[in-house]
């Protein structure tokens, strides 16, 4: 959203609100962000080959039931009114060690191998620009309105890893 309809709506008084910047949400029923590398680990290949520039990236995620915890957060609390929170993970870590702490959870042990995007299948090439990370700070909504995750983040990936072994290709 535009940040002059952000200042709109949290100026005008007859209801009031606050605005959520939601992450990238990810857990059971997600938009399975990840199954492109999930499901050759939970295949159990020996290597799992990702795209070099993407392998830095740093995008901030949230699990799905932490989302919602913040937005019980922001409803509960009339401090929250006109006020705007970006919502996710308080450290955002880059691509290859997020799928690193998956093999980790899942039990993998095979080799995440970063290359060129010539060398991966024309269907797993991703033509974006990585140079810019997606990373929110979300102190404000830790700090005034007492938000913290509720689920362990082993289980929040756990659960992401037994959906997408349920849901398969």
């Amino acid at each position: 959203m535009p940040k002059a309809r952000e200042q709109v709506l949290v100026h005008q008084t007859d209801l009031p609100n606050c605005i959520l910047r939601f992450p990238a949400v990810l857990g059971p029923k997600d938009y399975r962000r990840f199954h492109r590398w999930l499901q050759p680990i939970l295949r159990g290949d020996v290597e799992l080959h990702i795209q070099d520039g993407w392998a830095g990236w740093r995008w901030t995620h949230g699990f799905a039931e932490d989302v919602a915890e913040a937005v019980v957060a922001a409803v509960t609390n009339s401090a929250s009114a006109g006020r705007i929170y970006n919502v996710g993970e308080s450290h955002a870590p880059t691509m290859m060690e997020r799928l690193t702490e998956f093999a980790r959870v899942a039990g993998w042990y095979g080799k995440i191998i970063e290359v060129p995007a010539p060398e991966l299948p024309e269907t797993d090439r991703m033509l974006y620009d990585f140079s810019h990370h997606i990373v929110f700070d979300t102190a404000r909504i830790r700090t005034e309105l007492g938000y913290k995750e509720v689920i362990p983040r082993e289980l929040a990936l756990a659960r992401t890893l037994e959906y997408e072994r349920a849901t398969g290709s």
